[in-house]
C-alpha cells in the first residue's frame, strides 16, 4: 500500500516536473520568436529585449546571442556589444560559421581588420565556397594596403559569383593601386556592364583611361558620369575634355 502511494506521489512529482520544463522551453521559445519577428521588422530594441530574455532563460542558447548580436549591431553601431555576443555565440558551437562571418564584420567597421582576416578566414576554413567571407576579407586587406592579397580573394568571390558587381568594383580598385589600370578598367567595365546606371565607376574607368593616355575614352565616361548625374564629373571634363 504503501510502495503504491509512493509510486503515485513520484509520478505526479515528475509529471508536475515535466509540465514546468515543458513551461520553461515554451517560454523561452516565445521570447525568441518574438525576438526573431522584431528583428524581421528592424525593431532591433524590441529584438534586443526578447532576446535577453531568452537568455536569462536558457544561457546556452547560441543562436539567441547571434540573433542578439546581429540586433545590436544595427543599434547606434554598437559594434562592440555585437562582438561580445557573436563571441559568446562561438563559444558554444565553436563551428557556428554565421557568427565567426558577422563578427568579422563588426570587426571591420572598427576597423580591426586583422581580426576581421582572422575570423573571415576561419569562415572560409569551414565552408571555402562561401563567396561573401572571401569579399570580405579582400576588402579586409584592401584596408591594409595588401592590394595583391585583395585581389586574389576578390577574383576567387568572382569564381564562385560572376555577378559579384562589388568584387569587380574594388578588385578594380586595388589593381589601380598596384598600377595595373588596363586591368582597372577591365573591372569597371564589367561593373557597368552589370549595373548601366552606376554614375562613379565611369568616372572613374575614366581617369584609369587617362592613366593609358586614351584621352577620348576618358572624356566619354566623364560625359556618361555627368549625364548619370556625378557631381564631380563636370569638373573632370572641363579639366580635361575641352
Amino acid at each position: 500500500m504503501r510502495n503504491t502511494a509512493m509510486k503515485r506521489i513520484l509520478m505526479i512529482f515528475f509529471m508536475c516536473f515535466a509540465q514546468a520544463l515543458s513551461s520553461y522551453a515554451q517560454t523561452t521559445e516565445n521570447d525568441f520568436e518574438r525576438g526573431m519577428a522584431k528583428l524581421n521588422l528592424k525593431d532591433y530594441s524590441g529584438a534586443v529585449v526578447d532576446l535577453t530574455k531568452a537568455i536569462e532563460l536558457n544561457p546556452k542558447d547560441e543562436k539567441a546571442y547571434y540573433y542578439r548580436g546581429m540586433a545590436k549591431g544595427n543599434i547606434e553601431e554598437d559594434f562592440r556589444g555585437s562582438i561580445e555576443d557573436l563571441t559568446k555565440a562561438i563559444k558554444l558551437n565553436p563551428m557556428y560559421k554565421e557568427a565567426y562571418y558577422y563578427r568579422g564584420i563588426a570587426k571591420s567597421f572598427l576597423k580591426d581588420y586583422k581580426g576581421a582576416i582572422k575570423d573571415l578566414t576561419k569562415v572560409i576554413e569551414l565552408n571555402p565556397m562561401y563567396e561573401d567571407a572571401y569579399y570580405e576579407r579582400g576588402i579586409a586587406k584592401y584596408k591594409l594596403k595588401d592590394n595583391k592579397g585583395a585581389i586574389k580573394d576578390l577574383t576567387k568571390a568572382i569564381e564562385l559569383n560572376p555577378k559579384y558587381e562589388d568584387a569587380y568594383y574594388y578588385r578594380g580598385m586595388a589593381k589601380g593601386n598596384i598600377n595595373d589600370p588596363r586591368g582597372s578598367i577591365e573591372d569597371y567595365t564589367k561593373v557597368i556592364e552589370l549595373n548601366p546606371k552606376n554614375a562613379g565607376t565611369y568616372s572613374i574607368r575614366g581617369m584609369m583611361y587617362l592613366l593609358i593616355y586614351n584621352t577620348e575614352s576618358a572624356c566619354l565616361d566623364f560625359s556618361k558620369a555627368d549625364e548619370l548625374g556625378d557631381t564631380d564629373a563636370y569638373e573632370n571634363i572641363e579639366k580635361y575634355c575641352n
